[in-house]
């Protein structure tokens, strides 16, 4: 069911333009970076799947914010499903890019050595 988009949505699309100034999507990665970490920490599928649910439920609960997506006619609330695999895919792209960073420190600091 389509409904009006709200500055506070979380979007759930591919474009770029539209997820980085958005207010919703602003909110959705702060929450993501408090929680990487337990996420690291998580020692099988079963707890990670267990914090990307619980984050999930919180972000609509506790935060009244809501996950959409575009049908290619209008915004519509997405399933959980959905909800979860961006929570999931948010965390790993996170993390990655946290070792990318820590990868390019290291390689600048043993160039600074030779």
């Amino acid at each position: 069911q389509a409904h009006e988009l709200s500055e506070f949505d979380i979007l759930c699309t591919q474009d770029k333009s539209l997820l980085k100034n958005h207010t919703g999507n602003q909110l959705f990665r702060q929450r993501i970076e408090e929680v990487k970490d337990m996420y690291k920490q998580a020692k099988n599928k079963v707890e990670k799947m267990a914090i990307t649910k619980e984050l999930v439920e919180s972000i609509q609960n506790k935060h009244g914010l809501r996950f959409v997506r575009f049908d290619g006619v209008s915004w519509v609330q997405a399933d959980q499903s959905t909800a979860r695999e961006k929570v999931g895919h948010a965390l790993r792209f996170s993390i990655r890019r946290e070792k990318k960073q820590a990868m390019k420190q290291l390689k600048k600091a043993a160039m600074k050595t030779e």
